[in-house]
């Protein structure tokens, strides 16, 4: 996305942004936004993804760039897939 200091979106603007172009800044910016801080953000999505089911999923960063302990498997992704289906916002963008 190119984020600089000031700038403001909406948050589906960076759900968009996200989804559509990879914009691992937007992943960032909104894990800082939602939880104070990436760090804090990683452990709400392991939280989460274990709440849904995801046994073999840890994730190390907010982006999914690659990293030694940043993991899942295609049924893990499956199912935080079909949690992320039911958000209003992602439904709306991926239905384009």
């Amino acid at each position: 996305v190119g984020l600089q200091e000031g700038d403001k979106y909406t948050v589906e603007e960076f759900v968009n942004r996200l989804l559509i172009q990879s914009a691992n800044d937007a992943a960032v910016a909104l894990a800082e936004d939602i939880s104070g801080s990436e760090e804090k953000f990683r452990k709400l999505m392991n939280e989460r993804a274990e709440e849904l089911g995801a046994k073999n999923t840890h994730f190390v960063n907010a982006s999914g760039l690659f990293e030694d302990d940043h993991m899942t498997t295609p049924y893990d992704l499956a199912l935080i897939m079909n949690a992320a289906s039911k958000n209003p916002i992602i439904d709306e963008i991926t239905k384009k």
